[in-house]
């Protein structure tokens, strides 16, 4: 059997070999050639490669450093810079491969195999196998291998590790289920919908994989700072030289302090201060069921201005319920309008129709057969029952809040359904927590101005624009962007130009669009509103960090090289000081990855 070992291992073993030769050559002195050997391997390799490429960086200062002090006859210090250099590169890129493997949670929600129906048989196959139409058996304790849609069965589903969302939703006939969704108790038989490249949970790993690799504005910066101060630091060496020969009239000693200046002023930490936290807090937000794409949004998210919000499917649920039966005549009571209403909506795919049908059937009334229905859009549903017309139409020039149906009959008012779209779960103190947090929270919805005005109310909000066309979103959009900045918040195809035009733009909820989907920086992948400020939250630490990282990475070196000017430090301290800056920075950006 053919091993594999990945380098961070390797490195490490040779970073330990390199110390047990720096240990065995305080005893003999000889061994630091072993020392040398191990410890020069790696960063001999990163500083050809960087040559290759024309670059220069860090590792090529410090084989010159240790091969300085070599030529002085410092050769334990030369060792031991080796050693601990080789120390804090391996802690740094197990840092770097701890973030990575923090998605691991995500790739473990592949399953490998599935029960797929042929020849009327279930036949057990690898998942890429499944096609869209497939017949796929899903049991107990098992996860969902692609995106599918239940024929038959129902049961409690566990999509935490997708959404955030702990709680365990209840699934049955007709509903959608989506790739790595734990089947709790009871079984699914489940018609895919497509194969697994095109299933929910592979668009998640990709999106997220791609997001780690896209560089923030300060990570791109400090790349380019490195490099360029790494080449300024080399072509200004002889004048360093020349400054401590001039303080110090010894060449020994003024190359002695070169060898330090060289390894205190070495920007490592300053070029991971930022890469490893954006990564931790895009691993740490995507477990969150938040999915940011790319560091530039990590990082810029929380300094918008404003919070532009949609109002269906956003801050309301998106699935009218009916509230009230208001009969205008004593010739019908409240169950024969309803009854009338939800035969005439039976045939319709709408969530007002939904909402009115549910309703009924919650009731267990009978639907009546209506002939010649047809459905007019915008306007409403109408059929003949016993030679008269019966109408269930639009009432938008009531002034109700809510969505106001009429119930024609002859075209004569018999009554009035009056349906509310709820508001999500927490979404006023979300958006209380957003207005305390600094931003300005304005509503802006397509619906009429007496049902934004009635949301706008329930969660605080003072600010809305109703009866918005995707145009008139547009404008405010591009308007408030100019303004301070704005983020949008939206799930609807129609919210698209809108989430495109803004500074940042977010899409919501489980029903959000493909248009939303593509068109956000950032995507909530639940229903829960909860998880809006938290995004702005992660932003605002993960920035706070990075900010952190900066001021101790160039503290530091500044630092360093003062007490080397003065000569108040050797070349171990100086090693020490550099490679423990490296390692609090290192760990200081993998706290993002327990953001709360």
């Amino acid at each position: 059997m053919r091993l594999r070992f990945e380098e961070e291992y390797i490195e490490a073993f040779f970073t330990g070999l390199t110390l047990l030769f720096f240990l065995i050559s305080l005893k003999y002195e000889i061994a630091w050639i072993g020392a040398y050997i191990f410890g020069s391997i790696f960063t001999l390799k990163s500083t050809v490669e960087s040559l290759r490429e024309k670059r220069v960086d860090v590792d090529l200062l410090m084989l010159l450093g240790a091969y300085g002090a070599a030529y002085i006859g410092k050769f334990h210090e030369g060792a031991f810079l080796l050693f601990l250099f080789n120390l804090g590169n391996t802690f740094e890129k197990f840092a770097f491969k701890i973030s990575k493997d923090s998605l691991k949670d995500l790739l473990s929600l592949r399953p490998e195999r599935a029960l797929v129906l042929k020849n009327n048989q279930w036949e057990e196959v690898p998942v890429e196998e499944i096609k869209a139409g497939d017949t796929v058996l899903v049991r107990a304790g098992e996860r969902v291998p692609v995106d599918a849609e239940i024929v038959e069965g129902k049961a409690s589903i566990d999509l935490s590790l997708i959404t955030g969302e702990y709680i365990p939703e209840f699934k049955k006939e007709g509903d959608r289920v989506v790739s790595g969704a734990l089947v709790i108790d009871g079984s699914l038989k489940l018609r895919a919908l497509g194969g697994i490249k095109e299933s929910t949970l592979e668009k998640i790993i990709k999106l997220v994989m791609e997001a780690q690799s896209l560089k923030s504005k300060t990570q791109t910066l400090a790349e380019w700072i490195g490099q360029k101060y790494t080449l300024a630091v080399l072509l200004t060496l002889p004048l360093v030289y020349g400054l401590f020969y001039l303080i110090l009239k010894d060449h020994y000693q003024a190359f002695y302090r070169l060898l330090i200046h060289l390894v205190v002023a070495s920007p490592c930490a300053f070029v991971i201060s930022t890469p490893l936290t954006v990564m931790s807090a895009i691993a740490s937000a995507a477990r969150k069921g938040i999915l940011f794409k790319g560091g530039a949004v990590v990082e810029d998210l929380h300094k918008v201005k404003w919070i532009a919000l949609d109002k269906t499917g956003t801050i309301t649920k998106g699935k009218p319920k009916l509230k009230e039966i208001r009969v205008l005549c004593g010739c019908h009571t409240e169950d024969e309008i309803l009854t009338i209403a939800a035969s005439l909506e039976s045939n319709i795919t709408h969530p007002i129709a939904e909402a009115i049908t549910s309703s009924a059937r919650g009731k267990n009334l009978k639907t009546l057969d209506f002939k010649d229905v047809s459905y007019k859009l915008g306007y409403g549903v109408s059929g003949r029952l016993n030679g008269n017309i019966w109408e269930v139409v639009s009432a938008r020039e009531r002034k109700e809040s809510g969505i106001v149906l009429s119930v024609k009959k002859d075209g004569i008012d018999e009554a009035v359904l009056i349906l509310e779209d709820e508001l999500k779960e927490g979404a006023k103190e979300s958006i209380q927590r957003l207005k305390e947090m600094g931003y300005r929270v304005i509503i802006i919805s397509g619906d009429r101005r007496g049902n934004v005005e009635s949301i706008a109310k329930a969660v605080g909000v003072n600010e809305f624009i109703a009866e918005a066309s995707p145009e008139d979103k547009l404008r405010k959009i591009e308007e408030l962007s100019k303004s301070g900045g704005c983020c949008m918040v939206g799930d609807g195809i129609n919210d698209g130009p809108a989430l495109a035009a803004a500074t940042f733009g977010i899409a919501m909820g489980t029903l959000a669009s493909d248009v939303a989907l593509d068109t956000s920086d950032v995507n909530i992948l639940s229903d829960n509103i909860n998880l809006l400020p938290k995004a702005f939250e992660i932003s605002k630490k993960s920035y706070g960090i990075i900010l952190q990282n900066i001021v101790i990475s160039l503290g530091s070196v500044v630092l360093m090289i003062l007490l080397n000017l003065f000569g108040v430090i050797n070349i171990l301290v100086g090693v020490i000081g550099h490679e423990g800056t490296t390692v609090l920075v290192a760990l200081n950006g993998l706290r993002a990855l327990f953001l709360k």
